[in-house]
């Protein structure tokens, strides 16, 4: 497998649709790092919904030769097709973010620390591949272990993108959201950290849901983390346990809760078409299998899922198919 030291000579230099097909094409073609993958619990509406999420960013090369993929909200959202996973929400994140503080690694997301991303060398460029490799290896050199959170942000699934009247760029708007700090929030319109969407009182954002980008705009902090498209769900209206689609849960009466803060809507950019223009191969088939004996196997069609308190902290693996 071609590592990023092979793959950048031939990258786009610049942010835009040639550098997302590329980004795009690599990850069809198997040119990424398998992720870690851990159990996050969410509990609203009566029910408990866990999901499958991996340990950090997507990294695009190879093991030992790889950079965190800048990507715009297109990219994200065609990657996330590509993989047989999801383009997040401010509830998942959150709820991410919630278990990193618990039981895995938080880097708070302090000014000084997108600051010192923007060196003298980038400065000016916060969207340029060289950028993007400058600030993955910054973050490389301060290592989070195991389940990671917190210095960066994402785009995410929101219901203002299902009214693009209401948006001064429209159908093509992105929203993106993240930078998560424990410093405390600072009131409009002075600038700081905001409230974080659903978990105020433990985690404050620099970045709420925004919709000051286009789908194409990616910078160094716009990261991708793959979520599985299923969940197993329990509680009164799955009494014996059940394999769920996330996006079926998100446009549900009420477990939409589960998965967002905003109520029903799509679990993907509602304007961002499922099939491509040819680019690339066809989409990955993947099947999330158990690499942990603390943990019972991910069932992606049928079986018994994963069950139990023990799973908050067990990893998951794709096996991949191609």
């Amino acid at each position: 497998m071609p590592g990023w030291s092979d793959l950048a000579p031939s990258w786009p230099a610049q942010a835009g649709k040639s550098r997302e097909l590329a980004f795009l094409e690599a990850v069809r073609s198997g040119y990424y790092v398998d992720p870690e993958w851990y159990s996050i619990p969410i509990a609203a509406a009566g029910h408990e919904l866990t999901i499958a999420v991996g340990a950090g960013p997507l990294r695009v090369g190879a093991p030992g030769d790889s950079i965190e993929a800048g990507l715009a909200h297109w990219g994200t959202q065609k990657i996330a097709d590509a993989l047989g996973t999801v383009v997040s929400t401010a509830k998942i994140e959150d709820s991410i973010v919630a278990a990193a503080m618990s039981w895995g690694s938080f880097a708070d997301a302090g000014q000084a620390t997108a600051r010192q991303i923007w060196t003298p060398q980038t400065q000016g460029a916060p969207s340029s591949t060289k950028n993007l490799e400058q600030a993955s290896d910054w973050r490389d050199a301060r290592p989070l272990d195991g389940l990671s959170a917190g210095r960066w942000k994402t785009w995410i699934n929101d219901n203002r993108l299902m009214s693009p009247q209401g948006l001064k760029l429209g159908k093509v708007s992105g929203v993106n959201y993240g930078f998560w700090t424990m410093a405390p929030a600072v009131a409009p319109p002075a600038p700081g950290p905001r409230p974080s969407m659903t978990q105020p009182a433990l985690v404050r954002v620099w970045q709420r849901p925004g919709t000051f980008h286009d789908w194409w705009h990616s910078d160094y902090s716009q990261l991708y983390r793959p979520i599985y498209r299923d969940g197993w769900i329990t509680g009164p209206a799955f009494p014996d346990g059940a394999m769920v689609s996330l996006a079926e849960l998100s446009e549900d009466p009420e477990l939409w809760r589960l998965v967002r803060h905003d109520g029903p809507g799509p679990m993907r950019h509602p304007w961002i078409p499922p099939a491509d223009d040819g680019a690339g191969t066809e989409p990955l088939i993947v099947i999330p299998i158990a690499h942990q004996d603390k943990a019972q196997p991910w069932a992606g069609r049928a079986a018994a899922g994963i069950v139990g308190a023990g799973v908050m902290a067990a990893a998951v693996a794709y096996e991949v198919l191609r």
